[in-house]
């Protein structure tokens, strides 16, 4: 098993909100929530989306979107998650 750096959770987090969710990356900000980021979070489908995307890029299975509330979560909030999830398997 791979163990990734906090540093390099973040990137990914960063790299897939960017890439997929319509983030500018100059509007991209740690401590925003994601509503803020891209209202469209509200839609379960963009959390569920962004799951699947962290999944197969960790090569990892794991739920996301029943511990994250779009409207108070941020990006750092995703990566402490994710190495939570990480550490638990």
């Amino acid at each position: 098993m791979i163990v990734l750096s906090e540093q390099q959770i973040a990137l990914l987090v960063k790299n897939i909100l960017i890439k997929h969710f319509g983030i500018l990356p100059d509007e991209f900000n740690w401590d925003m929530t994601l509503e803020k980021l891209n209202n469209d979070f509200v839609i379960i489908g963009y959390l569920i989306d962004l799951e699947q995307r962290l999944m197969h890029a960790l090569n990892r299975n794991f739920s996301l979107h029943r511990h994250i509330e779009p409207s108070f979560n941020t990006p750092k909030d995703i990566v402490d998650l994710v190495k939570k999830l990480m550490s638990s398997e």
